[in-house]
């Protein structure tokens, strides 16, 4: 009996500071937009979309051999604290090594581009090989506009509040900026989204 086919649905938490959003982290105090949370789901094609896997898992944000500590506005923004940190933290090269591990060959989904948003300036910046191809990224914003959504709609939305935007409950451990909740947000209202027949199985893997 062959394997269900299976794809990733994904968040990611990373390093930032008050006004780094409008600065696009280029501020000379600033850095990066390094990893410090991962969320994911592992989800098959099946019917209702059932969870195979799940991670959510803390790292030590690291750029160029320092490691950065976390900022106080982090800290409201995502309720991850230094503490959580240095207690639970993985180094980079173990996230990257998880995360490689978990994903295989999956397509994944995230509300923008996560790859490049984060991932990729995270190992680039600690020296770590990337063996995950950008042809398994897809946008969940297009997922979306093609079920209706406008631009407008879309901007106002962030991968945490796209479920009570559908009038759903996410029923997840979690707040808005928890990398795990967030792609707990975007799992369920695929699954309305399909449900209502708002969204063919065919429309959510398409590349622009």
């Amino acid at each position: 009996m062959s394997e269900p086919q299976t794809f990733v649905i994904y968040d990611t938490e990373f390093w930032t500071d008050e006004g780094c959003l409008q600065r696009r982290w280029r501020g000379l105090q600033d850095s990066p937009p390094i990893l410090i949370q991962f969320g994911a789901f592992k989800v098959s094609m099946e019917q209702g979309f059932p969870v195979f896997k799940e991670i959510n898992m803390t790292v030590k944000p690291t750029s160029l051999g320092k490691e950065l500590k976390i900022t106080p506005f982090f800290e409201e923004l995502t309720a991850i604290t230094q503490e959580r940190v240095d207690k639970e933290g993985v180094s980079m090269q173990k996230a990257f090594e998880t995360i490689e591990a978990f994903i295989g060959n999956d397509k994944c989904l995230s509300y923008g581009s996560d790859v490049l948003a984060t991932l990729l300036p995270s190992a680039f910046l600690n020296d770590i090989s990337l063996n995950i191809k950008a042809n398994q990224f897809y946008d969940f914003r297009h997922v979306l506009h093609r079920a209706g959504w406008s631009e407008e709609k879309i901007a106002d939305n962030s991968s945490g509040s796209v479920a009570k935007t559908l009038g759903l409950d996410v029923n997840y451990a979690g707040n808005v900026h928890d990398a795990a909740f967030d792609a707990h947000s975007l799992l369920i209202s695929l699954r309305h989204l399909v449900d209502q027949d708002q969204l063919s199985l065919d429309q959510i893997f398409v590349q622009y």
